[in-house]
């Protein structure tokens, strides 16, 4: 068992060291980084910002980190984890874990229909060949907070759930890595409007393609994604958290500032081109948990 932990699922640990004196962490300077003999990779940050030490620990599962030749072992092994050992059982874990002030979690998705259901749940989602530092990046995340994040202000909650009432909720996530990124859109709704409610998706990311956006949505997709970087310093859990994944990302520590840059100058032919290079509406991978849509 550890040794297939070792090979397949890599630790990392970031601790933050704070002391009393408001101040971000900056550069290469506050970190330190070590790989231990058992191939646990500890990331120490300093953030001089409260009397206070927060601890994560990190397990890389997903296909950015299973083995060649060993598609979705790393996300297995991440599963396996939280039903516990031969020595650990699965709620010891959650119990020393919660003891401990810490919380874990996994999350997965399968086309099982589930006849308890009364709405279906529906996952539209397709990997990007667009990286968390390339440019383009900034830029998407700017077109789908034009379409969604602020409810009836942008376009999918206007089309789907103001104009049309076809579904209860829809988000939209872009979520970007080392190698890769998956685009996603979530919506909840009757059975017999998962289609209907999929054309008009496709229809609103068709035209965010073609047509630049409005001077209105480009200002309020912008705002919305420079309010949320102090929001995300709010805790000293967020503060670590973003930490963690700015240094898993080799990423610079003043990221965000330098993001709030970028998105200022980003202009709506920028926001079409981008979203007409990487995006593809028509090849979303669908998964519907419920009834059985329509």
């Amino acid at each position: 068992m550890h040794a297939v932990v070792k090979h397949l699922v890599s630790f990392t640990v970031a601790v933050l060291f704070l002391l009393p004196v408001p101040a971000r962490a900056g550069g290469e300077k506050d970190i330190v980084r070590a790989t231990l003999k058992n191939g646990l990779r500890v990331v120490i940050v300093r953030n001089v910002l409260a009397p206070l030490v927060t601890t994560e620990v990190n397990y890389l599962a997903g296909s950015n980190e299973a083995p060649e030749g060993f598609p979705g072992m790393a996300h297995a092994e991440e599963h396996m984890m939280f039903r516990g050992s031969p020595g650990l059982s699965a709620s010891q874990f959650s119990t020393i874990s919660a003891a401990l002030g810490g919380d874990s979690n996994a999350a997965s998705f399968a086309a099982v229909p589930d006849a308890s259901r009364v709405q279906d749940e529906v996952m539209l989602a397709e990997t990007l060949g667009v990286t968390r530092g390339h440019p383009d990046h900034y830029t998407l995340q700017v077109g789908n907070h034009v379409l969604a994040g602020a409810f009836y202000a942008t376009r999918l909650y206007r089309d789907l759930r103001e104009e049309t009432g076809l579904v209860y909720f829809v988000q939209a996530m872009l979520d970007a890595g080392k190698t890769r990124a998956a685009y996603s859109v979530f919506y909840g709704c009757d059975p017999g409007n998962v289609s209907k409610a999929r054309a008009l998706v496709e229809r609103d990311l068709r035209e965010i393609q073609t047509k630049p956006v409005s001077p209105d949505e480009l200002r309020q997709a912008k705002t919305l994604l420079i309010r949320k970087i102090p929001l995300s310093e709010s805790s000293v859990d967020g503060i670590a958290g973003t930490l963690l994944d700015l240094s898993q990302k080799e990423l610079p520590l003043d990221e965000p500032v330098r993001a709030a840059e970028r998105y200022r100058g980003i202009t709506a032919e920028q926001v079409r081109e981008a979203f007409r290079k990487w995006v593809r509406p028509a090849d979303f991978v669908q998964v519907t948990l419920g009834p059985e849509g329509k």
